[in-house]
């Protein structure tokens, strides 16, 4: 698979795939444990790569699903930080009050580094 197409949607849907499973079941160890390796290889990918640009705007639906466990919204605030600045201007933009709006009622170091973006 190419890392560009990877990276677009690789976190994304392995993000969602565990908010989805944390909804129906508790997450074994073991399974969180595969999810986390495979998270940490993506960032060592997309962090060296620049120009892969992250599903932003899908990843902030997600940060703000209220039935998103916490291991999720963790991970999916480290992606939006990542993507965030790889966007267009414009997009940043158009996505500012949707990025404000998902931090509402979070905790305060997650607002806090959501800030620094």
């Amino acid at each position: 698979m190419h890392w560009q197409h990877l990276g677009q949607t690789g976190c994304c849907v392995t993000l969602c795939s565990l908010s989805e499973a944390s909804k129906t079941a508790r997450i074994s160890h073991t399974w969180k444990c595969k999810v986390m390796e495979l998270l940490v290889h993506l960032n060592k990918r997309i962090k060296s790569r620049p120009k892969i640009q992250l599903p932003v705007e899908t990843l902030l639906v997600q940060y703000q699903d209220p039935s998103a466990v916490s291991f999720v919204t963790n991970f999916t605030i480290i992606y939006v930080k990542m993507g965030y600045p790889r966007l267009p201007v414009e997009k940043q933009c158009e996505l500012a009050p949707t990025l404000l709006t998902a931090m509402e009622g979070k905790p305060q170091p997650q607002q806090d580094s959501s800030f620094s973006i």
